[in-house]
This record gives C-alpha cells, sequence and structure tokens, in this order.
C-alpha cells in the first residue's frame, strides 16, 4: 500500500508543479488542477478497488484451503479411530483365544495331575 501511497502522491506533486510552471490563466490553471486532482482520485479510488478485490480472492482462498485441510483431518481422525477400534478387538480376540488355550492347558495338567494321584 505504500508504493500506491507514493505513486500517488508523486503523481499529484508532479502534475501540480508541471501545471504551475506551464504558461496558462488562473482559471484555465485551476481548471486543469481539478482535473488532473479528480483523476489522481479517480485512480487512486480504483487501486483501492483492485487491493480489496485481491484481498477478497485471497480470503476466500485462505477460507478454501482451511476447509479442505479441516475435512482431511476429519477423515484421517475419522479411519484412524476405526483403525484402532479393529486392532482393538483383533487384540481381544487374540487374548480371549490365549485366556481358553491356557483354561485347556490347565485343565489337561489338572487332569493328569488328578490321574497320577490316584
Amino acid at each position: 500500500m505504500s508504493r500506491v501511497s507514493s505513486f500517488l502522491k508523486g503523481l499529484v506533486i508532479g502534475g501540480g508543479l508541471g501545471l504551475l510552471f506551464a504558461p496558462k490563466s488562473g482559471d484555465e490553471l485551476r481548471k486543469e488542477l481539478m482535473s488532473k486532482a479528480d483523476e489522481a482520485a479517480d485512480r487512486a479510488k480504483d487501486a483501492s478497488q483492485d487491493l480489496a478485490d485481491k484481498g477478497e480472492t485471497i480470503v476466500d482462498n485462505v477460507k478454501d484451503t482451511a476447509q479442505t485441510v479441516g475435512n482431511k483431518a476429519k477423515e484421517t481422525a475419522k479411519e484412524n479411530k476405526e483403525q484402532m477400534e479393529q486392532l482393538a478387538k483383533e487384540s481381544a480376540d487374540v487374548v480371549k483365544d490365549n485366556v481358553e488355550d491356557t483354561k485347556k492347558e490347565l485343565d489337561k495338567a489338572d487332569h493328569k495331575k488328578n490321574n497320577s494321584n490316584k
């Protein structure tokens, strides 16, 4: 914004000096100064609108990117949750099988012990 501001100041000052040193009547000079001032104001307004439009575009792009990243994060979290639930279920099944196998082995050992004591 400071480059645009500096440019506009230079434009106004340069235009004003050029008009002041030109051989014209006071009335013509005032009209030309007003015309140049109006042109400079119009350019400044256009530049301001262009910057505002670019700013809106940037804001929209940032919002879209943030939404995309947020959606991807939710999707990844859901996938991770599902994987963890599946792993927990598989681990529980393995533990259950191991407990059942251990119980069978203990029952066999107990049965052998009881048969050898008879």
